[in-house]
């Protein structure tokens, strides 16, 4: 086999060695996104878990604080079906109802922002990926055109880092 078709096959298996590089180094940016966004998903169902448990936990801790209250007004004597009691613990019943609502809206909103990033990584990866099958086909394309000008002008030529020779 003469030189210049050995320079030929290993400038063409160096542009396909560089294209499958580049394919593969999207396919790694693709997975990565892909785990990102699974720890994201992840996120979001503890936000979700964890504002059930403190609105849950808030709600309890109410109904024991009314408890106690009843109890002591109770004790003193007091009427607990008209008046400022009974406008107390209304006031404090719906208190407690805001202060459950604010929770689980604090928790819906972080499990919809961890959902968008989640979104958002997988969009980057399939975009990562998308462009590492681009670039590796330019890649390729350009190894093959620069093979081909090299054997054709008869000069040494440098681009994209191959060295390309056509014997004389």
């Amino acid at each position: 086999m003469s030189t210049g078709v050995v320079m030929a096959v290993a400038a063409v298996a160096g542009a396909a060695v560089s294209a499958y590089g580049a394919v593969r180094q999207g396919q790694s940016a693709k997975e990565a996104s892909e785990y990102n966004a699974r720890i994201a998903e992840q996120d979001a169902a503890e936000a979700k878990r964890k504002a059930a448990y403190d609105a849950e936990t808030s709600s309890m801790q109410f109904k024991e604080l009314m408890g106690k209250q009843k109890a002591l007004y109770a004790k003193a004597g007091v009427d607990l079906s008209s008046g400022s009691p009974l406008l107390t613990m209304s006031f404090q019943a719906e208190q407690a109802e805001r202060d459950k609502q604010a929770i689980l809206y604090s928790g819906k909103t972080a499990e919809q922002s961890s959902l968008t990033r989640a979104s958002l990584f997988r969009d980057s990866g399939s975009d990562s990926q998308t462009a590492g099958y681009i670039s590796g086909g330019s890649t390729f394309l350009s190894g093959l055109a620069n093979t081909y000008t090299a054997s054709q002008s008869g000069k040494p030529s440098v681009t994209n880092n191959y060295y390309n020779y056509k014997k004389v």
